[in-house]
């Protein structure tokens, strides 16, 4: 069960740019840690271009950004 994304889930995910104009957040929702690719509409918007569960590469990023902070 998807229950979308939220501003808590952007302020406390990993945020990394991946492609031009698109960005990855991993964080954790309530299903688990999620990787979420999107991009930037204007100041205030976003369009998700894919919500997926995260693979174990991603899992090790997030956790290591979480330690870090």
């Amino acid at each position: 069960m998807m229950i979308g994304l939220s501003e808590e889930f952007l302020a406390n995910a990993l945020v990394r740019k991946s492609r031009l104009n698109r960005y990855q957040a991993i964080g954790e929702d309530v299903n688990g840690v999620i990787s979420v690719a999107f991009a930037v509409l204007g100041l205030e918007g976003i369009s998700v271009i894919s919500m997926r569960p995260a693979s174990s590469k991603e899992r090790k990023l997030y956790r290591e950004h979480q330690k870090s902070k």
